[in-house]
């Protein structure tokens, strides 16, 4: 049946994992990758065109019959149950899926119709806030300990190994002393990424949807990263400016979009600092930093404030990659500065982002990996780590890394760019 195989290739879905993490008590008996294999099999029917997909009101079938042999039984109470039927449960009442009831029409059986499930608005919700989330690297502490509590050691083919072996090895180190200046005390035992990555407590992931490796490494914060050593070294590193952004654009091209506003968008990223170009205009337009919008997990209005720069970088990414339900701040931007391209960009959304495998946020990730992956696993073994949209190398390895990304970029026909 071909379950071991689904199981690793859903367990790589990191989106799916922390949505599973936070909202489902998951046992001995239904399991973590129960649920995750559950969801999966639903994203599979999602994007199958032979009719399982209501379009119209995005539900599929399950056959009960398939699925309770699928998942098969377990034990509880000296009774016997179907998982199936629990997980479809359990699921339900987490909020993250609709089931409706199974019709059978004893006058006329054609007319009968089986038990339809679809995801829930919070489901989609929060499904597109882990990918803009994860899409920047911002993970919070709580998922951050249940990665690590779940961590398993990659096998020898993932393209996470290499990564693995060269943060559990002792070439790789963290000089704690120095950073220790700039913390306090407490603050430094209450770091659980900072304690665990000392401690060689670790996890990689290769999240297949997107290509990118997870890790105890990208996972530590922008302040911290300074003091990882690799055979003694501190590292360097190159990253792509604006890079989400810069492959937006680069992405709209290839599908023939190639207008004024375009350009004008391309050259604010390359030439401006995008995030606060659209912080300023924001604020210029609605004459404050604050917004109001409606929070489809919480089913209420929120209020809030685009404070910074990484709040702006927040905000930009919800517009680029969040489905065309419900609005967000930068929205105004977009439809004053660029009204003609904001409606290429809808239009865009609507074919993409109801297909959970190659919505817009997966396609900018699977672009980037694309571009950095190949590069960082060939030097990892002489001292590289990825981070998305970038890499950290010892320092000798600088020129040759950059000029292998340079390589990458011709390949992917973006010339315009600026590693920094």
């Amino acid at each position: 049946m071909g379950r071991k195989k689904i199981t690793h290739q859903i367990l790589e879905d990191i989106s799916l994992v922390n949505i599973i993490s936070e909202y489902i008590e998951y046992d001995d008996n239904l399991t973590r990758e129960d649920y995750l294999l559950f969801i999966n099999e639903m994203l599979k029917l999602h994007t199958i065109p032979d009719g399982n997909l209501n379009n119209d009101r995005d539900s599929i079938f399950m056959k009960s019959e398939y699925y309770k042999k699928f998942f098969g039984r377990y034990t509880e109470g000296g009774c016997t149950f179907w998982k199936f039927s629990k997980l479809k449960q359990n699921l339900k009442d987490a909020g993250l899926i609709n089931v409706s009831d199974y019709h059978f029409d004893l006058v006329r059986p054609e007319k009968s119709r089986p038990s339809e499930i679809s995801f829930t608005d919070k489901f989609k919700s929060l499904y597109e806030e882990y990918q803009i989330q994860f899409g920047m690297n911002e993970i919070s502490n709580k998922q951050f300990k249940k990665l690590l509590s779940n961590k398993k050691i990659p096998g020898k083919d993932c393209v996470s190994r290499k990564h693995y072996d060269l943060l559990k090895s002792e070439r790789v180190d963290f000089n704690i002393e120095d950073y220790a200046k700039n913390i306090s005390k407490n603050d430094l035992v209450k770091n659980w990424r900072v304690v665990s990555f000392i401690n060689k407590d670790l996890f990689t992931i290769f999240d297949e949807k997107t290509g990118r490796v997870y890790s105890s490494f990208t996972s530590l914060k922008r302040d911290a990263r300074p003091y990882i050593l690799i055979d003694g070294e501190r590292l360097d590193s190159l990253d792509l400016k604006s890079s989400q952004p810069l492959l937006f654009v680069h992405y709209l091209k290839s599908i023939n979009i190639n207008n004024l506003e375009l350009e004008k968008l391309k050259n604010i990223i390359i030439k401006d600092d995008v995030y606060y170009w659209f912080l300023n205009k924001y604020i210029e337009i609605n004459g404050s930093n604050n917004y109001e919008e409606y929070c489809e997990v919480d089913k209420k209005m929120i209020n809030g404030i685009i404070k910074d720069r990484d709040d702006a970088k927040t905000q930009l990414f919800r517009f680029l990659y969040k489905s065309n339900r419900g609005s967000v701040p930068f929205q105004k931007v977009f439809q004053i500065e660029f009204p003609n391209l904001y409606e290429e960009i809808k239009i865009i959304k609507r074919k993409l982002n109801n297909n959970y495998n190659t919505n817009l946020a997966i396609k900018m990730q699977k672009l980037e990996s694309d571009i950095f992956i190949p590069v960082a696993n060939k030097y990892t073994e002489e001292g590289a780590l990825s981070l998305h949209d970038g890499i950290y190398f010892k320092p000798e390895l600088k020129e040759r890394i950059r000029k292998d990304i340079e390589v990458q970029m011709e390949k992917f026909g973006i010339d315009e760019y600026e590693l920094k």
